[in-house]
């Protein structure tokens, strides 16, 4: 499963964040200054 954002001029384009495996290993796919949307899920946006 992908957890991201989709662009915002409705384009089949997104900002993956994380991924998580079907064995349910996750792996963390964001960087800075990627201009996904504050979530509260990383501690150092707060």
């Amino acid at each position: 499963m992908v957890d991201g954002y989709q662009a915002k001029d409705g384009t089949n384009k997104a900002n993956g964040r994380d991924l998580t495996f079907t064995d349910g290993r996750k792996l963390f796919m964001g960087s800075s200054g990627t201009g996904a949307p504050r979530d509260g899920r990383d501690a150092t946006e707060r």
